[in-house]
């Protein structure tokens, strides 16, 4: 596995997406900083971290046998590498909110951007972001966020977590192929954040309904039942837990 640390970068998934193009060959390429100054979330939301505080890193992994069921493998198997990766760090009441936010004690710790593209028709070039709030203290503009500092009481060396999630990360990525998207499923849905427990959603149309999470469909989509009992599938961007 290469390793490559930034002093600073806009964004670690842009850097070692531009990376690859120059490099058409790497495989297994991890790009991380204390310092990204442009970070994005899913679908362009922003996705910041303060120096020396945060961990912001990206996992290049190149597959060359693909199936349909492979996206969605990869979007809970990045989730649940991740939780490991922080349970083993010591930071307690882990949870996954979909599609892809890490949660502690209902607060957003961190989150994950999966970008991936074709080279060739056989070959998907997957590029994974992870952002964990690490050692902030506080966040005055931000209530619902924390950081593993206000979680555990400690602080942490940003390249201990660093090793902890790239590790996880990686170790995840070699085996996903091998491994069924039953398995990860299962493993994801005892970790997801507000699964049979009735609450507030927004839909993309700003309309507002009651429903339970009941967990996720083998193309990754979340299904709600409302409380009329029936079940519906989102997609990303399509619905908004409130909570």
């Amino acid at each position: 596995m290469k390793v490559i640390k930034l002093d600073a970068t806009p964004s670690t998934n842009s850097y070692l997406k531009e990376w690859a193009l120059e490099n058409p060959d790497a495989n297994e390429v991890v790009v991380w900083t204390e310092n990204q100054t442009q970070g994005r979330g899913q679908q362009g939301s922003s996705w910041t971290s303060n120096v020396g505080e945060s961990l912001a890193c990206s996992v290049l992994k190149r597959f060359s046998s693909v199936d349909v069921s492979l996206l969605p493998k990869l979007q809970l198997g990045m989730a649940i590498a991740v939780f490991e990766a922080l349970k083993s760090l010591g930071v307690h009441d882990v949870q996954l909110k979909w599609p892809n936010d890490i949660l502690s004690d209902s607060k957003k710790l961190g989150g994950i951007l999966i970008e991936n593209r074709w080279q060739g028709s056989q070959e998907l070039v997957s590029v994974v972001g992870v952002g964990i709030n690490v050692n902030q203290s506080k966040f005055p503009e931000l209530p619902q966020a924390t950081s593993m500092y206000l979680q555990s009481r400690k602080s942490y060396a940003i390249t201990h977590v660093f090793e902890g999630v790239s590790s996880q990360v990686m170790s995840l990525l070699k085996s996903l192929e091998s491994q069924s998207f039953e398995e990860l499923k299962q493993r994801y849905e005892q970790h997801l954040f507000r699964k049979d427990i009735v609450s507030t959603f927004e839909t993309s149309d700003e309309t507002l309904f009651q429903g339970t999470i009941k967990g996720v469909t083998e193309t990754g989509s979340l299904i709600v039942q409302d409380n009329h009992g029936t079940l519906r599938n989102f997609q990303h961007k399509e619905i908004k837990l409130q909570y």
